[in-house]
């Protein structure tokens, strides 16, 4: 039987295999219909569930954990904890790591916007 399915940004598909294939997530499948049978909402079987961890917030934007923020702006996980420790404040470090980049690509920051 199919079920035409909306995801957490409105977007409709014909079911939940295809929502499930176009939008790429990093579970299987059957993981994905555990989720919803376990009572999930949409928006935390394609994402994941937010955890109760460290959020951070960068240039008004806040990221639910610290391996999210790393993902984003391409950090290493365990270099931004110790870089952290070391410059004392989330906006110290990214300075820093801006600048890094910068001197290495000729002026040009790399990260995801």
């Amino acid at each position: 039987m199919r079920i035409n399915a909306r995801d957490e940004n409105g977007m409709d598909y014909q079911s939940l295999a295809e929502m499930y294939r176009k939008r790429g997530v990093d579970v299987t499948y059957s993981a994905f219909l555990k989720r919803l049978d376990a009572g999930w909402s949409i928006e935390e079987c394609l994402n994941g569930k937010v955890r109760k961890g460290k959020r951070i917030s960068y240039k008004n934007v806040l990221y639910q954990s610290i391996k999210q923020f790393c993902e984003i702006q391409q950090i290493n996980v365990s270099q931004f904890k110790t870089m952290l420790r070391r410059f004392g404040s989330v906006q110290g470090l990214m300075e820093h790591v801006i600048r890094e980049r910068k001197e290495k690509n000729g002026g040009i920051d790399n990260a995801k916007k």
